[in-house]
């Protein structure tokens, strides 16, 4: 896992890291000494397989099997394999890219809406929108999300600043004289 680790902080995507994995798996297997002995293999082979940490591992396997006590030779590899996987924590840790928040207009997302940058009139831009949106559709067909569309703001805004429907429409049409039991319908 210590290499996975290693390897994935050189790759692109998830399915370029699954790629390097056998790159580093495979050769330690075959060279381990688990499949034939490396006293059999190729001189150039035994050397490659003294450096790999796979090789400590069955070496110490190896030594649990043969003998009933502890050996020596079996705490070294065991140290061998411990240091190995911390080396590669280590530098798995370091190559990290480090990823910070990215803004919405970064990730390719549609930038919040809502309070406008500037010193702008949101609430007489709203009710503009609102006289407007009423005037041509009327009342019951004509949504929040229309007015706020028609302002550049969010829906949220809307409903911040004039509560429901019924009551943006009274600011709208500056109905505060007039009772709301006799308001259109």
């Amino acid at each position: 896992m210590a290499i996975g680790l290693l390897v994935s902080a050189f790759a692109q995507s998830e399915f370029q890291a699954v790629q390097f994995m056998p790159a580093f798996v495979l050769p330690q297997l075959l060279l381990c000494g688990l499949i034939w002995p490396r006293e059999q293999m190729a001189g150039w082979l035994e050397k490659i397989s003294n450096v790999l940490p796979m090789t400590y591992a069955v070496d110490a396997l190896i030594q649990v099997r043969q003998y009933a006590d502890l050996t020596a030779t079996m705490w070294r590899d065991v140290a061998v394999v411990v240091g190995c996987i911390l080396v590669a924590l280590l530098l798995g840790a370091a190559t990290l890219r480090r990823r910070t928040a990215l803004t919405a207009r970064q990730r390719g997302e549609m930038a919040r809406t809502g309070r406008r940058p500037g010193n702008t009139d949101t609430r007489e831009s709203i009710l503009m929108a609102a006289r407007e949106a009423f005037a041509e559709r009327g009342f019951d067909a004509t949504s929040i999300r229309q007015i706020a569309a028609g302002a550049g703001v969010d829906p949220a805004l809307v409903h911040h600043y004039f509560g429901a429907k019924d009551q943006l429409f009274v600011a709208a049409m500056n109905l505060r004289s007039i009772p709301p039991s006799s308001y259109p319908r």
